[in-house]
């Protein structure tokens, strides 16, 4: 009887571990990998008639810390809003998109909240002397 008692308390214990160590796991994977990636957005920006595009959900809180940090730099930028638009569905699958936030930014591909990297992008499109 005391075994089983110990197994269930076992049981339990490693479900409330892991029930806590799940939003540490979402961090760790949120920023996973590179800070940024290249390519050439420049189709994008044209449909934008923006230089800069953020592909967001709206209940998102590192979506809407993009929003703040852009807004604050006082940057002219386009919000596809996919969970609330069939179009910027349409457009975040067709750049192969599966997190958010993603910012497109020059020849910058950002995906999750890092503001250095942001602002170190939006740095790099001011100084860049493209007409």
């Amino acid at each position: 009887m005391a075994s089983r008692i110990g197994y269930v308390f076992l049981f339990l214990f490693c479900i409330g571990v892991g029930i806590a160590a799940r939003p540490l796991s979402k961090i760790a994977y949120a920023y996973a990998g590179p800070a940024f990636t290249t390519g050439d957005f420049e189709d994008v920006y044209r449909q934008a008639n923006r230089r800069v595009v953020l592909f967001s959900l709206s209940t998102c809180r590192h979506c809407e810390q993009a929003r703040t940090l852009l807004e604050h730099e006082h940057v002219d930028y386009r919000d596809y809003v996919v969970d609330l638009s069939a179009d910027a569905r349409r457009r975040f699958a067709a750049l192969d998109g599966d997190s958010v936030p993603t910012l497109l930014i020059g020849d910058r591909r950002i995906v999750g909240f890092r503001e250095q990297t942001i602002l170190a992008a939006l740095s790099a499109q001011s100084t860049d002397k493209r007409p």
